[in-house]
């Protein structure tokens, strides 16, 4: 009888969890999946922890690796990602977040003799990421809507792929904030990749100061003497 009582007591308890692991899965499989086959790169997410009841939570560990022919680890780290999602809306066609705020993303902005790795990747997610379709990829009709998204005390890192060169000391990256993304119908999971990287783009145009402008001339000038250019 005891026995009896104990594995009903468990079945209590962990039946209301499944559906818990299950969205927190899916959203894992579908940040990674997407994400990789926009941007043509390695995407991975540490975890997903999104509430079953209110659809607050965090996204941990989301990484973004480099297009080809750039060596760093990666392009963008983001640690927490903490999220508002309207969990009716995972069931139709218009994914409805309430807001985004990342705190302190790490962006590794890397030279080589043909640019350099964030704008390298804007135009990969442009023109269509892995498949160079153009389109929100395998036919996917699922859109997206963003009331708020905030990137705050990001930090931009210096690189080369040149024998020798340490990172240069990571440099503040200005804040990001833009609201009503992809209202009145949505975007597809390209569309807001495009408008992501062409906001951290304008944010690295806009840092002319020293030293990180003096860097950047200094590490071109660098690979160019490497390559004869």
């Amino acid at each position: 009888m005891k026995k009896f009582l104990l594995t009903i007591l468990v079945i209590i308890i962990l039946v209301p969890l499944i559906p818990y692991f299950y969205l927190n899965t899916m959203i894992k499989h579908v940040v990674e999946t997407k994400g990789s086959e926009v941007t043509g790169t390695k995407v991975t997410l540490s975890s997903s922890s999104i509430s079953l009841f209110s659809g607050h939570g965090t996204l941990n560990g989301l990484k973004v690796g480099n297009p080809a022919g750039y060596s760093s680890e990666y392009a963008f780290y983001l640690k927490k990602l903490d999220v508002d999602i309207d969990l009716h809306s995972l069931l139709t066609d218009l994914v409805v977040i309430k807001n985004i705020t990342v705190d302190s993303p790490e962006i590794v902005y890397e030279i080589s003799p043909a640019g350099n790795n964030i704008y390298a990747l804007y135009e990969k997610v442009r023109s269509g990421g892995a498949g160079g379709s153009g389109n929100g990829g395998n036919g996917s009709t699922k859109k997206v809507e963003i009331g708020d998204l905030a990137i705050i005390n990001g930090k931009v890192q210096m690189a080369a792929s040149i024998a020798g060169y340490k990172n240069s000391a990571a440099l503040p990256l200005p804040d990001i904030h833009q609201k009503n993304i992809g209202g009145g119908g949505g975007v597809t999971a390209r569309e807001l990749g495009v408008v992501l990287l062409n906001a951290v783009n304008k944010d690295l145009a806009t840092m002319n100061g020293l030293p990180f402008k003096g860097q950047i001339e200094n590490l071109k000038g660098a690979i160019q003497g490497m390559f004869g250019k």
